[in-house]
């Protein structure tokens, strides 16, 4: 297959062959899922530019669902927000077990939390790992226990994950605001990330730090136990 490929992260998390589309191409679709749609349990997931409605029926057309809508939002450092707070740049970060879980439920707008077909243990399994290797793996903004994890490209920064927890207190600002600041100091040209649509908080935090919609992406999922 070439268009189609077995996530092992995903495999284990929900514990049944977790795949995602990462070619759109219509000919290799047509000839690669099929023998995936006959298995059970499968999961499939798929990432399509909003515009292309031709493709997202071809997929509806093999009993796939349409989700949510993804944004992906910029910022060209061109001019950076003001910080209010102190928030450090660290290469990993640990949180105990509390906190974590704290963490997890702050994610209730993803587009496997929209899923009715994905179970909510599930949920919390990929999130409490997401987070995990996130905080590992990733450069981490951290203001107390709230964190924004980025990692930088040649000439961007990709935001991970922002999780905040002291509501309120204008931390989220200060956390992207931070990661901003981190960029432009390493001379990227810009930092992006992607949120659902649907999450209102993430836009209104992100357009109040200066970033602009740049692409809308369609999720469609094909759940299969």
């Amino acid at each position: 297959m070439t268009c189609v490929v077995r996530q092992a992260f995903d495999t284990e998390i929900f514990g049944l062959p977790f795949y995602r589309v990462i070619d759109l191409d219509e000919a290799d679709l047509a000839r690669d899922l099929p023998p995936l749609l006959r298995r059970e349990p499968v999961i499939i997931d798929a990432k399509v530019p909003a515009h292309r409605s031709d493709l997202i029926r071809f997929l509806l057309g093999f009993g796939f669902r349409a989700i949510c809508t993804q944004v992906t939002l910029v910022h060209d450092l061109a001019e950076l927000p003001v910080m209010t707070g102190r928030v450090d740049i660290r290469p990993r970060v640990e949180f105990d077990a509390e906190t974590i879980r704290a963490h997890i439920a702050n994610f209730q707008a993803d587009r496997f939390a929209r899923d009715p077909l994905i179970h909510s243990t599930e949920h919390d399994r990929l999130y409490e790992r997401w987070i995990e290797n996130s905080l590992g793996r990733m450069q981490v903004a951290i203001h107390g226990r709230n964190f924004c994890s980025f990692a930088p490209g040649d000439r961007r920064v990709s935001i991970d994950l922002v999780s905040v927890l002291d509501k309120r207190q204008g931390v989220g600002r200060n956390l992207v605001s931070a990661v901003l600041g981190e960029a432009s100091r390493r001379r990227k040209e810009s930092v992006a990330v992607v949120t659902e649509c649907g999450n209102e908080a993430a836009w209104r935090l992100y357009l109040r730090c200066g970033f602009r919609p740049d692409g809308f992406t369609d999720c469609l999922h094909f759940v299969s136990r």
